[in-house]
């Protein structure tokens, strides 16, 4: 049966009964374990257990239905008291087997139903828009022999880069481009163990910069609130260094985060998240993408941490603090230091980050840089964006700092989905002449 017909059919019970129309059994643990979908149901660790009005209702109705959640266990046995979602989830499942089992409830028993739904009214609210979250997401995915909710996944981005006086001060001229475009394999192999083999088509194989396979894991999410992987992924170096380029507010990433950050690497990596702390750690082979280290045993360690002081008081916005280190050793040793701060409010946002790097350039240079980037949301698509950025590659002497100052205009048509940003450049270059050039790009994501 399609999943219009039974919506259609669950409605119209619904309409009947006076309930939200649900006609599937689900349980609390299948929307947990789906990995890509990250919807909170409200108050996680509020207790339902005997002492409550409804609780003998809601027994009384499972027993008599026969509903059994998920498994062969009795909900309702043992001394261990259930959450409010977990009763929700039992309502909801409860209502489901008499929609599809068409049973006609007593006036009572309706009566009941009705209290209960409104009790539980938060609850079934953000459940419902998880499971709808989690049906549309499937709609999606495809079947396979080993696994479940295999999906297909890619974006392509389309720039241009117009420069001013001739070509930029990094010797590139005024053109066109696509700055990446890739397409994604991804889901669960099994509960709690998931894949992702991401393929960038244009690229060559056996580069170790700019390689045809991009992140390849797999990984588990068994340890509570930790998910570990295993394989190709990026390395946590900085904040805006690790992230994703389609998240990004501007056309290029800032100059420490191209010069330090956004590497992937083969090893294990671990992150953490605790609510007022989260972290990323990883140890790695430290020759670069799609390489296998022959050179030497010396694996590359990198680790960042951060605190979230507003984690419980969003009404003050959202403030996260912290810090990494990256080491390894290829023919010369280097290390890496972080520091960042960002803080969210409303429709504003700013960012701040500062690094250091001995051994540069695979040499004895020490470099460092650091950036503030500010946003804010004139409308629900349209930002304005602006961002300086400093950079030197050899702090000893003292010469060679690059400066560039960005204002932006960004317009989100399907939100990260569909976006346009525009962007202008100022470079001032202590070395040379200062440059200014135009940055044009437009994303699309599947």
């Amino acid at each position: 049966m399609s999943v219009k017909k039974v919506i259609t059919l669950g409605v119209a019970a619904s309409l009947f009964l006076g309930l939200p129309a649900f006609s599937e059994t689900t349980s609390l643990s299948d929307l947990e374990a789906y990995h890509n979908a990250k919807y909170v149901i409200t108050e996680p660790g509020k207790q339902f257990d005997k002492s409550h009005w409804a609780y003998k209702s809601l027994k009384d109705l499972s027993y008599k239905y026969g509903l059994l959640l998920g498994d062969s266990k009795d909900n309702f046995s043992g001394n261990q008291p259930l959450t409010r979602n977990e009763a929700a989830v039992i309502l909801v499942n409860l209502i489901g087997k008499i929609e599809k089992e068409k049973v006609v409830p007593s006036e009572i028993e309706k009566n009941q139903l009705e209290i209960m739904k409104n009790e539980f009214s938060n609850e079934l609210t953000m459940l419902t828009g998880r499971v709808e979250k989690i049906e549309e997401a499937q709609e999606h995915t495809f079947k396979a022999r080993i696994g479940e909710n295999h999906q297909i996944a890619g974006a392509i981005q389309a720039q241009y880069t117009g420069n001013f006086f001739g070509k930029g001060l990094d010797g590139r001229a005024s053109n066109f481009s696509v700055p990446t475009a890739d397409v994604t394999f991804k889901g669960n192999l099994r509960p709690h163990l998931f894949y992702a083999i991401n393929t960038f088509p244009s690229r060559n194989f056996t580069s170790s910069t700019n390689g045809l396979l991009g992140d390849v894991y797999v990984g588990t999410d068994i340890l509570p609130k930790h998910n570990i992987y295993l394989g190709q992924t990026r390395k946590p170096i900085g904040l805006e260094g690790s992230q994703s380029p389609y998240t990004l507010e501007t056309a290029e990433r800032s100059q420490i985060s191209r010069k330090f950050g956004d590497q992937r690497d083969m090893g294990i990596k671990i992150t953490g998240d605790h609510g007022l702390v989260d972290y990323y750690a990883g140890v790695y082979n430290g020759s670069g993408l799609n390489t296998t280290d022959t050179r030497n045993s010396d694996m590359e360690y990198a680790f960042t941490a951060a605190i979230n002081p507003f984690h419980k008081t969003p009404k003050y916005g959202k403030l996260k603090l912290g810090g990494g280190y990256d080491y390894g050793k290829t023919t010369y040793s280097h290390n890496t230091y972080s520091y960042f701060g960002e803080y969210q409010r409303g429709k504003y946002f700013v960012r701040a980050e500062y690094a250091k790097k001995n051994g540069y350039n695979a040499s004895h240079q020490y470099a460092s840089g650091w950036y503030v980037h500010n946003s804010y949301y004139l409308t629900d698509k349209l930002q304005l964006v602006g961002r300086v950025d400093l950079f030197d590659e050899n702090v000893n002497t003292g010469k060679n700092r690059l400066s560039e100052y960005t204002a932006g205009v960004n317009y989100y048509f399907d939100k990260q989905n569909i976006k346009l940003l525009c962007d202008f450049v100022y470079s001032h270059n202590k070395l040379g002449a200062d440059g200014k050039r135009l940055v044009v790009l437009s994303q699309y994501m599947f």
